[in-house]
């Protein structure tokens, strides 16, 4: 489940890449720091639930990550 959620994110952020760069009129420099920001905040995610999966334990971790990833990808829908 869990590379099913990062394959599919790493595709919408790719697909979504040119109607970022129609709306936000961003150049190829732009692109790349808009996709490097997004997988630093990820890195960033996946470090903070490592150590809460340590204290809280890696299945409840695991089921708040994917809830909140399909309640954030449902809200943010067009």
């Amino acid at each position: 489940m869990s590379l099913l959620v990062v394959g599919m994110d790493v595709t919408i952020v790719n697909v979504a890449l040119l109607a970022i760069q129609h709306d936000l009129h961003a150049d190829m420099a732009g692109l790349q720091w808009i996709v490097d920001a997004y997988t630093l905040v990820v890195a960033s995610l996946l470090m903070l639930s490592g150590s809460l999966s340590d204290r809280f334990g890696r299945r409840q971790v695991f089921q708040l990550g994917l809830i909140l990833f399909t309640g954030g990808s449902l809200w943010f829908m067009p």
